[in-house]
C-alpha cells in the first residue's frame, strides 16, 4: 500500500464517520487556529498585556506588602518588538516577557468554550469573560508570588516559575472548563 492510498483511505474512512457536531468542532477548532495566529502576528496585544501585568502586579504588592516596587519597561526584543517589563525594589526584581503575560492562556481559555458546539451564546460569553478574569487575576498574583519569591527564596524561583504556579494556572483553567461542561447541554446550534 503506497502512502497517498493510505492517506486516501484513512481520510475516507475516517472523515465518512464523522457526524455532524464533530464536523463542527473541527471547523471550529480550525478557524480558532488560524485567528491565534493572525492575532498573535499582527495585533500587539504582548506589549499592552505585558505593561498590564507589571503594573497590577506592582500594585498588588503594594497592597500585601505596604511597599510598591517599581515597574519600567527595559527594552524591545528582536522578535517582534515586543517590551520587557521589570517590577523591582531594593531586594528583588522580576522580569515580564510574552510567555508571562498569559495571552496563550487567555486564547486558550476562551477558545475552549468557542470550538465546543454546546451551550448557548450567552453562556459561551459569560465563560469566555470569566475565564479571562480568573485567569488574569491568578497572573497577577503569580507574578507577585514569583516577586516574592525571588527576594526571599531565589534558590526556588525556577521551580515555582516553571512548574508550581503553571500547574496551579492549568488546574484553575481545568476547573472553569469543568464548570462550564457541566451546566451546559449539548445543543445542535
Amino acid at each position: 500500500m503506497s502512502i497517498k492510498t493510505f492517506f486516501q483511505d484513512f481520510g475516507q474512512s475516517t472523515f465518512k464517520n464523522i457526524n455532524a457536531r464533530q464536523r463542527k468542532f473541527l471547523r471550529n477548532a480550525g478557524v480558532s487556529l488560524i485567528i491565534w495566529i493572525v492575532i498573535a502576528d499582527f495585533v500587539p496585544v504582548h506589549n499592552f498585556l505585558i505593561e498590564n501585568l507589571a503594573h497590577a502586579s506592582a500594585f498588588t504588592l503594594e497592597i500585601i506588602t505596604g511597599v510598591k516596587p517599581s515597574v519600567y519597561c527595559i527594552d524591545k526584543v528582536n522578535s517582534g518588538g515586543e517590551i520587557l517589563s521589570n517590577v523591582r525594589d531594593q531586594r528583588g526584581y522580576v522580569r515580564i516577557g510574552s510567555p508571562c503575560d498569559a495571552w496563550d492562556l487567555y486564547y486558550l481559555g476562551v477558545a475552549f468554550f468557542w470550538v465546543f458546539p454546546i451551550a448557548n451564546w450567552k453562556r459561551k460569553i459569560f465563560y469566555s469573560i470569566l475565564i479571562v478574569i480568573v485567569l488574569y487575576i491568578t497572573n497577577v498574583l503569580r507574578v507577585a508570588g514569583l516577586f516574592q519569591i525571588s527576594k526571599d527564596y531565589p534558590e526556588w524561583f525556577n521551580l515555582f516559575h516553571k512548574t508550581i504556579f503553571q500547574f496551579i494556572v492549568y488546574a484553575i483553567m481545568f476547573i472553569v472548563w469543568i464548570f462550564y461542561l457541566r451546566k451546559t447541554k449539548l445543543s445542535n446550534s
